[in-house]
């Protein structure tokens, strides 16, 4: 699908990194009774049932593995992934677990030369660069602080984001956008069910804050979707990259948890070099469909 409107597009790539920078503060916000399992959980079946008309006329189609399977292979990818960065919220600052699923460029470039023989330009590999050895800072960093689990996390969950991000393009040409994105909720409830954490019921406002959480996943998701479809991929990408700039902001300036030398120079040499291979990208993979948070990303 040709950008339509760039002023809508940029608008709604706004809405969806404020709507997904809440979705991680508000995350962060329950105690440690309610683990990242249960969270992640509820999220996806936020979405699932929110989508869950849409996707009615298409669930026998759905249940079709051989003909869904491009869509389920997305969905349980990207399941793997949020289950990760919602693992890293709970474990480290908001920014760190944001920074880490934004390594997600390195394993796409492998997958993509690997699989479609898809050689990196100038400026992307001077891009990876600067990406490597600010996760490497990142690394180094949380090591000290006795978090490296959360690093090897993270890049667990980069791992599956690209994965998914590359099953996206064969999937997006069978199914439409909102049924893409309940598959993902599906997929994402299934797999943080089975991750080992602490389930408690609830109170009141913890109920207010995982709701907060579901809607503001669904809604950044849905808004990245129509960023996508408003806007050059290139811009679209590169506006998923606020949330970063968010979270960082947010982790200086309220929570302390972000550091003003190592942490903050990972998280800025990994947004750098992110910026640079979704810029400068020769033959980009098309995503006007339902994309990935970034655990963000990724809904």
């Amino acid at each position: 699908m040709q950008p339509e409107n760039e002023a809508t597009g940029l608008l709604y790539g706004v809405a969806s990194a404020i709507l997904f920078s809440i979705m991680a503060i508000a995350s962060q916000q329950l105690p440690a009774t309610i683990s990242s399992s249960q969270i992640s959980t509820f999220r996806g079946l936020f979405t699932a049932i929110a989508l869950f008309p849409y996707a009615l006329p298409h669930l026998k189609k759905l249940l079709d593995f051989k003909l869904a399977r491009s869509v389920w292979i997305r969905s349980i990818s990207g399941g793997i992934a949020v289950i990760c960065y919602f693992f890293n919220l709970e474990f480290s600052s908001a920014a760190d677990a944001k920074a880490m699923a934004n390594t997600n460029p390195f394993y796409v470039a492998i997958f993509a030369w690997f699989l479609y023989r898809e050689r990196l330009t100038k400026f992307e590999f001077v891009g990876l660069i600067i990406l490597l050895y600010g996760a490497w800072l990142l690394a180094w960093n949380m090591n000290q602080d006795d978090s490296g689990l959360q690093w090897i996390v993270g890049n667990v969950g980069s791992f599956f984001t690209a994965i998914a991000f590359l099953s996206l393009k064969r999937a997006s040409g069978k199914f439409p956008t909102f049924v893409i994105v309940f598959t993902f909720g599906v997929a994402v409830a299934l797999v943080s069910a089975a991750t080992p954490g602490n389930w408690a019921l609830p109170n009141a406002m913890e109920w207010m804050w995982l709701i907060l959480v579901g809607a503001t996943g669904l809604g950044g998701q849905i808004f990245l979707t129509y960023s996508y479809m408003n806007l050059k991929n290139t811009v679209a990408s590169a506006l998923t990259l606020l949330q970063s700039l968010l979270l960082i902001g947010y982790d200086l300036a309220w929570t302390g948890r972000l550091d003003s030398g190592v942490g903050l120079w990972g998280n800025m040499l990994i947004m750098i070099g992110m910026s640079l291979m979704i810029l400068w990208k020769k033959k980009p993979i098309p995503a006007p469909a339902a994309v990935l948070q970034s655990p963000q990303a990724k809904t």
